[in-house]
C-alpha cells in the first residue's frame, strides 16, 4: 500500500504560514528571544526560538495539549474534512509529553494527553504517544505508516509538538549543549543547538483513497526504520551504527538504493558529537556517493520532540519547490566531516528526501518522502 500525506498544519517560531516558514528555511533571519522563568525557578533562562504569541508561564503540558489540538484539527480541515472519519487514528511525538511539570500541580485526573485529544478530536482508531526524545515525530510518523499498511485503519494524524519548559532548559543547561548565539551545524566553529518550539501534524491515508477523494497529495511516506546505538546515555555513537540500522532498513522498506536519495535532510543541531556520529552513518551507507545534507535546525531550531515534524514539512517543501533548503549561519563547513553540505538554497531535481532523527539515550529513525502528485 502506497501512503500519502493528504492534510498538514503546523506552528513554528516563524508562524504558521507556510511561504514564511519556507522564506525562513532558506533565508532566516531566525527569531529569537531570551525564555526565563521568574520567579518561579530564579536564573534559569536561556537563548529561545520561541512561538508566537508563547505564555511561558502557563504549564508545558497545558501548551502542547491545546497545540496539539489546534494542529490536529488544522490538519483534518487542510484536507477538506469537517471532523476525523470514524477510526482515525493518532501517533503523537513529543519529548516530554505531560512530563515537564517541575514546580507545576500534577493534571487532574481524565486530563492526561493523548486521550484528551483523541477525545476532543474524535479519533476512535488506534492511539500512541512516542516520547523517544528528539526522535519522537518519525518514531510517530513511522507508527501511523505501519498501522495504515497493516490495514488497522484508514487515517491516522501524526506528527509531534514541544514546547519549553523548565526541565528541559534546566537538563540542557547541566549538559552545557545550548549556543549563547546562533547554531552552526556541520561548521567549524559549531558551539551547541538553539532551543525552539513548535512541531506539526500530518493527515497520512492510503494513496488511493486520497486520490479517489480529490484531496491534495503533499508527499508520500515511501519507507522508515528505526535502530538503536546502545551506546551512551546522552551522546550519539561515534560510528553512527543506529543511525546507518535505521536508514538501511528505511530504504529496503522503500525498495531504494542509497543514490535514489537526491537530498538528506539531518538531525544535526550543532553538537560537534552528533555531526561526527551521523556523518560516520552518512558513509557507512552511501559510501562514494555525495548526498547533499543540510540541517534546517539552523533555521528553525530545535524543537526537542517536535524537530522531526518541523524537518518533515521542510522536507516536503522541498520536493514541492524542487530547492533543497540550506544550512543557515555556516562560515565555514568542517570538511573533516567529508559531506556535500548545502549553505545557499539549492535548486535540484527532488523525488525522494531522507530525514533523520538521533536523540539522547541512542534511538534513531529516518523517514523517506517521496514527491506529491497534486500541489494546489
Amino acid at each position: 500500500m502506497r501512503v500519502a500525506i493528504s492534510g498538514c498544519a503546523f506552528a513554528s517560531p516563524f508562524g504558521s504560514d507556510f511561504d514564511t516558514f519556507w522564506q525562513g528555511l532558506c533565508q532566516g533571519p531566525m527569531p529569537v528571544a531570551t525564555w526565563h522563568s521568574e520567579p518561579n525557578f530564579p536564573g534559569l533562562g536561556c537563548r529561545l526560538a520561541a512561538l508566537p504569541g508563547a505564555d511561558h508561564q502557563e504549564a508545558p503540558g497545558e501548551r502542547t495539549l491545546a497545540l496539539s489540538i489546534d494542529l490536529g484539527r488544522q490538519a483534518l480541515a487542510s484536507a477538506g474534512l469537517i471532523q476525523a472519519p470514524r477510526g482515525t487514528g493518532l501517533a503523537l511525538g513529543s519529548a516530554w509529553m505531560e512530563g515537564d511539570i517541575l514546580g507545576v500541580p500534577p493534571r487532574p485526573p481524565g486530563r492526561s494527553l493523548l486521550p484528551a485529544i483523541a477525545s476532543t478530536l474524535g479519533l476512535t482508531g488506534p492511539i500512541t504517544g512516542t516520547p523517544i526524545a528528539c526522535a519522537s515525530s518519525n518514531y510517530a510518523l513511522a507508527w501511523a505508516y505501519d498501522r495504515l499498511r497493516a490495514g488497522d485503519c484508514q487515517y491516522m494524524l501524526a506528527g509531534g509538538v514541544d514546547v519549553a519548559g523548565p526541565m528541559a532548559i534546566g537538563g540542557y543547561l547541566y549538559l552545557d549543549v545550548m549556543t549563547d548565539t546562533v547554531p552552526r551545524p556541520f561548521a567549524v566553529n559549531q558551539d551547541g543547538f538553539l532551543l525552539s518550539e513548535g512541531g506539526a501534524f500530518f493527515l497520512l491515508e492510503p494513496l488511493e483513497q486520497a486520490r479517489a477523494a480529490g484531496r491534495r497529495v503533499w508527499g508520500e511516506i515511501v519507507g522508515t526504520g528505526t535502530g538503536h546505538d546502545a551506546s551512551h546515555p546522552t551522546r550519539t555513537a561515534p560510528d553512527g551504527r543506529g543511525l546507518a540500522f535505521a536508514m538501511r532498513r528505511a530504504l529496503q522498506e522503500a525498495g531504494l538504493s542509497p543514490d535514489a536519495i537526491d537530498y538528506l535532510n539531518a538531525h544535526s543541531p550543532g553538537t560537534a558529537a552528533n555531526d561526527a556520529g551521523e556523518a560516520a552513518a552518512i558513509h557507512a551507507v552511501f559510501g562514494s556517493y555525495r548526498v547533499p545534507v543540510s540541517s534546517t535546525k539552523g533555521s528553525h531550531g530545535h524543537a526537542q520532540g517536535g524537530a522531526n515534524a518541523l524537518e518533515a514539512l521542510a522536507c516536503l517543501l522541498a520536493l514541492r519547490h524542487q530547492v533543497a533548503p540550506p544550512t543557515l549561519h555556516v562560515d565555514q563547513v568542517a570538511e573533516a566531516l567529508g559531506l556535500d553540505v548545502i549553505v545557499v538554497p539549492r535548486p535540484m531535481v527532488l523525488q525522494h528526501v531522507l530525514s533523520l532523527a538521533s536523540c539522547m539515550g541512542g534511538a534513531n529513525a529516518a523517514v523517506i518522502f517521496a514527491r506529491g502528485d497534486k500541489w494546489g
